[in-house]
């Protein structure tokens, strides 16, 4: 008895890796990922500082605890998850989680002189750079 061999092919293979992506399949397995990322940052450095700014739509200033530690910044947001025995949910994709975040900076920053502001769900760190990691200017003497 002779058995064929079956080759693998090669475009079945991507159609099939395209199609089980999350971009074609929304469920279960998708809501549970998005939910499990971390809390989504921008930083970015200016001249004299580096600049944090985080998503925390739907929190209230007061459950978000920043904290540093030399050039290493933790940032913590505790939701407030309230049940209503009222309401019968058909559809609820607004979870209050609990999120933590650490982000090392490349450079050292002043903690003392760090400002955090909050606006529209928007947390914006802004922690000036150590004065020894400051870019200095030498102006030249003329003889």
């Amino acid at each position: 008895m002779m058995y064929r061999m079956r080759r693998r092919n090669p475009l079945y293979h991507a159609m099939s890796e395209m199609f089980d992506d999350d971009v074609f399949r929304r469920g279960p397995r998708w809501m549970a990922e998005q939910f499990a990322r971390p809390l989504p940052v921008d930083v970015y450095e200016t001249e004299d500082a580096m600049v944090i700014e985080a998503a925390l739509p739907g929190f209230d200033p007061d459950a978000v605890d920043i904290t540093i530690n030399r050039n290493v910044v933790t940032i913590k947001a505790t939701g407030d998850e309230t049940e209503d025995e009222n309401r019968t949910y058909h559809l609820r994709e607004r979870v209050a989680a609990s999120f933590e975040r650490q982000i090392e900076l490349p450079v050292q920053i002043d903690a003392a002189a760090a400002e955090a502001v909050f606006k529209n769900g928007i947390l914006i760190l802004t922690l000036p750079k150590a004065e020894e990691t400051r870019p200095k200017r030498i102006n030249i003497k003329t003889a």
